[in-house]
């Protein structure tokens, strides 16, 4: 067993979170579901910054194209003196047709 010790460094567990899209995707279409990969990562550095922290929010994407399921690869900004487990997540988007609604029957008098 090796270990090593840095005084004042620690590791957490935090979730990572969609910053939701830059732009929705075209009219008519809409997200259905967001899954990201990994859903937590580990993060080190000075305990006292790791404290601050609770989740890290991914980069927001742009979905204005998008008529169908999206993946993107987005880099983890992780704050200034921190590092972490992974340096890339994937985010994919469920993006579906809106469903059609006929309009209401008029009540009759």
């Amino acid at each position: 067993v090796h270990l090593e010790a840095v005084a004042g460094t620690t590791s957490e567990s935090v979730p990572l979170l969609d910053a939701g899209p830059s732009h929705r995707p075209p009219q008519g279409y809409r997200v259905t579901a967001v899954t990201i990969t990994p859903q937590v990562v580990t993060i080190t550095g000075d305990a006292t910054l790791l404290q601050r922290i609770v989740s890290i929010t991914l980069p927001a994407v742009d979905l204005s194209s998008s008529t169908s399921d999206a993946t993107f690869t987005v880099a983890v900004p992780y704050p200034n003196g921190v590092s972490g487990s992974v340096a890339n997540a994937t985010v994919k988007y469920s993006i579906s047709r809106n469903p059609t609604t006929s309009p209401s029957p008029s009540p009759s008098g």
